[in-house]
């Protein structure tokens, strides 16, 4: 009977991240994603779980070893690790044609710095067009990680001057 139970499992691949849940302290977990869903790019895996249709996300505290189902709702935000110059799954790098620098203040009273890179239509290279896309959440690109941001979580976006960074934009102050 356990073959055949082993059999109807999905295979599951762990995704390694750091998330904000409104209100809460970052923790460090582990999200759950069927071998199908991690493809090209974990960013895009992160992404396709955080937006999709189901309310809660499996995931288990790294440090604790308890088990969670996360209400995405309820997430402020989730950071993965980000290579250098690369998407972490792949050698593949994707290009943007805006950058932005920028803080991201949330209503938590932290402050998110990095780089707004995206890819748009001619009109629509502002800030606030990218903000303002149906999408639930926006990516954050920091020296070391990526960070998708809850747009809910968020009371305003600076934009920054380049000239004004003091090196790689950094975490949360």
């Amino acid at each position: 009977m356990n073959d055949k139970s082993n059999a109807l499992k999905v295979p599951k691949a762990r995704l390694a991240v750091e998330m904000k849940l409104c209100g809460r302290d970052a923790r460090k977990v582990e999200l759950f994603v069927s071998d199908q869903r991690l493809h090209a790019s974990q960013r895009k895996t992160v992404l396709e779980l955080i937006e999709g249709p189901d309310h809660f996300v499996p995931a288990q505290d790294r440090e604790t070893g308890e088990w969670l189902l996360v209400n995405r709702e309820e997430l402020s935000w989730v950071a993965l690790a980000q290579p250098a110059g690369a998407d972490s799954d792949t050698d593949e790098i994707e290009l943007f044609d805006q950058r932005f620098f920028v803080r991201a203040e949330l209503n938590d009273g932290t402050a998110l710095d990095g780089e707004l890179l995206f890819s748009s239509p001619a009109t629509g290279r502002r800030v606030v067009d990218h903000l303002n896309r149906g999408e639930r959440f926006f990516f954050l690109f920091q020296s070391d990680r990526v960070v998708a941001i809850n747009k809910a979580s968020v009371t305003a976006v600076v934009e920054r001057p380049a000239d004004e960074q003091t090196g790689a934009p950094g975490g949360e102050d």
